[in-house]
């Protein structure tokens, strides 16, 4: 056992150390899983806090807001912590499994909808953004029944808003809603709100 302390040279602390090393386990081990439960709730506290706020803002409630810098950084924020909710949730065992079924190139479940959709707000040049036959699409916004074309994918639910990159569509209300109230029950359940009391 290594000492990383200022008395590592004193032989008393040093013998100590050695001499009850199952002992320290033993008193340190239940503090450190409390304390590792609790930033994991902390962490998943803040991304859910993040997305609940962005959707009571109404950003992404009408038409006109779909557009500019202040909507896309909302759309950006949001997608990074449903991709974080999407990790914290794989870690912890779970899956988010929102009432849409996420679709699109290799995408097999939302986490991949979500990560890929992050990826594509976060890197201009991403390639997530170049939807067949060539045509490049940087977060397109459609809310209500709409597509740009028959070939592309377009918002199928007069009562929702697609966010669209490339072939890829994450819907806020299907999707991003849906995934952010599966992710606050099974966080409620595995990880108590208070795990240092």
């Amino acid at each position: 056992m290594r000492v990383l302390t200022s008395h590592a040279t004193n032989p008393i602390v040093r013998r100590r150390a050695i001499s009850h090393p199952a002992h320290m386990a033993r008193r340190k081990k239940p503090q450190q899983g409390r304390v590792e439960l609790a930033r994991r709730r902390f962490y998943a506290e803040q991304a859910l806090r993040t997305c609940e706020e962005l959707f009571l803002s109404g950003v992404f409630d009408h038409p006109s807001n779909s557009t500019g810098v202040q909507h896309h950084a909302a759309v950006t924020l949001l997608l990074v912590s449903l991709a974080d909710l999407c990790r914290m949730a794989w870690d912890a065992g779970c899956m988010l499994e929102p009432e849409e079924p996420a679709t699109g190139p290799g995408v097999e479940d939302f986490h991949d909808l979500a990560q890929i959709c992050r990826d594509a707000a976060c890197h201009i040049g991403s390639h997530y953004k170049l939807a067949p036959p060539g045509i490049w699409l940087d977060l397109v916004t459609l809310t209500g029944v709409g597509r740009m074309t028959p070939d592309l994918p377009g918002c199928e639910y007069p009562d929702d808003t697609a966010l669209i990159f490339g072939p890829y569509r994450l819907y806020i209300g299907r999707h991003a809603v849906s995934a952010v109230k599966a992710a606050r029950s099974n966080f409620d359940r595995i990880w108590p709100r208070d795990p240092l009391r």
